[in-house]
């Protein structure tokens, strides 16, 4: 594959990510928890690793009853900085909190 400006990162990880995260999930973890890493082109992807790796694991306790759990790796690179569409979201990202008629009820959003 060569990598066009489309291309915003690659994950690799090994196959105990891969048995209960598709790669729909996997994208969605991580564009989440970029566009909520502070400033407009600062991004974390130590975050986004541990929340990956942390999702396979949950995954991997409810599946097998915490009997098993194979290795949990993964490595995230970007390619290229958010595209505008997600700058603008990432700038306007907040916690949501909404009243409700017995108390206020606080909610995250997601991007994807």
């Amino acid at each position: 594959h060569r990598i066009e400006e489309r291309d915003l990162f690659a994950i690799w990880a090994s196959d105990g990510v891969w048995e209960y995260i598709s790669n729909a999930e996997a994208i969605k973890i991580v564009v989440n928890e970029m566009v909520r890493a502070g400033g407009p082109n600062k991004v974390d992807l130590d975050a986004a690793a541990r929340v990956l790796c942390g999702r396979a694991r949950e995954l991997w306790r409810t599946k097998t009853g915490g009997a098993y759990q194979d290795d949990i790796t993964c490595v995230i690179a970007q390619f290229h900085p958010l595209p505008p569409k997600l700058q603008e979201l990432k700038r306007r990202k907040k916690t949501l909190s909404r009243t409700q008629s017995d108390g206020v009820a606080s909610t995250s959003t997601e991007i994807l």
